[in-house]
């Protein structure tokens, strides 16, 4: 109820919203992670990182339920867009929780400064393009 009323009121004012979409927790510590990659010798390290971390569809299941929530309350209202960040932490597969040598989370549910880097990008970009379609 509060969401909605809140989307409402933007609305009412005519103020653009956006929403950015939960990026993905993770299943381990990034610590445990990094600590258990080097103590193993075989293949390369972030294919062993890669299969440590969440894997997308297990993400998307955890998420269905309060993205479809947030589709449905922001549905009625055109100037409110939901920014998914998926593809920028995702791939096809996993959801990595870093790479060789760096973990883009502080802890399994917290991006690090690394992580959060990754998502500047595309909010700059999509507050550029709510900026230029702002009313006079």
């Amino acid at each position: 109820v509060g969401l909605a009323h809140t989307l409402a009121t933007y609305a009412h004012l005519g103020t653009q919203v956006l929403i950015v979409s939960q990026v993905p927790d993770q299943l381990y510590q990034p610590r445990s992670v990094y600590v258990r990659v080097f103590e193993s010798d075989s293949g390369s390290i972030f294919a062993r990182v890669r299969r440590l971390s969440v894997p997308l569809a297990e993400h998307r299941r955890v998420q269905q339920y309060s993205r479809s929530r947030l589709a449905a309350l922001a549905a009625p209202y055109p100037e409110v867009r939901i920014l998914d960040l998926d593809p920028f932490y995702c791939d096809s597969a996993f959801c990595p929780i870093g790479d060789a040598s760096m973990s883009r989370y502080f802890d399994r549910e917290h991006l690090s400064s690394e992580g959060g880097r990754r998502a500047f990008e595309p909010l700059r970009s999509a507050l550029s393009i709510a900026q230029a379609h702002r009313p006079p």
